[in-house]
């Protein structure tokens, strides 16, 4: 009997998965809350307590770092190594389906201290994972549940995943430690070796840990793929609101961020001769467009207030600059694109809506 180690954070599938696995045979082995889960569903898996013989400890910390789980996991199939296994009275694993603790999105949240990010660092399940991608040669690891459906069509349609399937869920299942642990040393080196002094002019590497938000319309030409991405998950473009239009390009970030950083030179004092600092939005849009008249494509006007609850004069917007790419009630990018095409183009172009207040910086 084929069996299946289950042990996931994300329960997302998890009834159609166990339900299909136990109908076509397999012997489901969980831990803790998934074991609990399974029985809710009226499934009766072997708890891993009574695979390792050995109670969870720690408070949890330690459910199935054991060589009767991990040896199982990465016996080849060998005479040997099964061998080995048969003399130690462990069972085969055939198939991991494991998913981690969500570091990424806790550390996203406001609030969170190191203590309670330290807590969602997965130790385990990534073990458990990287274990079963390293002996793909006969192991499944299913780390996504949106691939949970193509392993239940290949079992039941050919009684096993073949060898293309289960290389292409180990590079899945690699790339999602690698994330992983990108994430958690981006976080601990601002947390915990955080340095005000660089101590050379460029880092050996540098670990980002980072999330897509948004696929942008096109990169720096058309032909070009891009996408927009943060610390963040929930994070938006310049921490600003899209509104309506089309999807924003990797140009318009960078005109949205150029608008952001003018205005924030009148907070600061500063100035510069494309830029016009007036009580009028009629005024202050003529004087950057005649500032900008040169401008290929069209110019960027930054718009701000000082009084957070007055509105943008929407009717002056339109009528003097032509086309609104961007628009809030402290600070606004516009697109003239001409008298002619404005309506158009004000149908077509994306408008954003930054609600943060300005500092000067960002």
């Amino acid at each position: 009997m084929p069996r299946a180690l289950i042990s996931v954070y994300d329960k997302t599938g998890l009834d159609i998965l166990a339900h299909g696995l136990a109908e076509l045979g397999w012997d489901l082995v969980a831990s803790g809350g998934t074991a609990r889960a399974l029985e809710v569903l009226g499934l009766s898996p072997t708890p891993v307590e009574t695979v390792t013989q050995a109670p969870e400890m720690l408070a949890g910390r330690v459910k199935t770092l054991h060589p009767a789980i991990h040896a199982a996991i990465l016996a080849r199939d060998t005479a040997e190594d099964l061998e080995t296994l048969k003399r130690f009275g462990f069972a085969p694993i055939d198939m991991v389906v494991c998913n981690l603790y969500p570091f990424q999105e806790t550390i996203s949240q406001e609030g969170i201290s190191l203590e309670e990010a330290i807590e969602q660092i997965d130790v385990g399940g990534v073990a458990m994972v990287r274990a079963a991608a390293k002996n793909f040669a006969r192991v499944a690891v299913v780390c996504d549940p949106a691939d949970y459906g193509t392993v239940l069509t290949s079992l039941r349609v050919a009684g096993r995943l073949d060898d293309e399937l289960r290389r292409r869920l180990a590079v899945k299942a690699f790339a999602l430690t690698r994330d992983y642990d990108t994430a958690i040393h981006a976080y601990l080196a601002r947390e915990l070796a955080p340095q005000e002094e660089p101590t050379e002019a460029l880092p050996a590497i540098v670990s980002l840990g980072l999330t897509r938000i948004l696929e942008l319309r096109y990169g720096e030409n058309p032909h070009q793929h891009a996408g927009l991405y943060a610390v963040r998950a929930d994070a938006t473009p310049l921490g600003g609101q899209v509104l309506g239009g089309k999807e924003l390009s990797y140009n318009n970030l960078l005109d949205l961020d150029a608008a952001w950083r003018a205005v924030g030179v009148f907070e600061t004092g500063g100035g510069n001769r494309q830029a016009s600092e007036s009580d009028r939005d009629r005024d202050g849009i003529d004087g950057c467009r005649s500032g900008a008249s040169g401008a290929g494509f069209g110019p960027g006007v930054g718009l701000w207030r000082r009084d957070r609850h007055q509105p943008l004069g929407g009717r002056t917007v339109r009528k003097r600059a032509g086309v609104a790419v961007c628009r809030g009630d402290r600070r606004a990018g516009l697109h003239p694109g001409g008298a002619a095409n404005a309506r158009r183009r004000s149908q077509e172009l994306p408008a954003v809506a930054h609600p943060r207040t300005l500092r000067g910086s960002r």
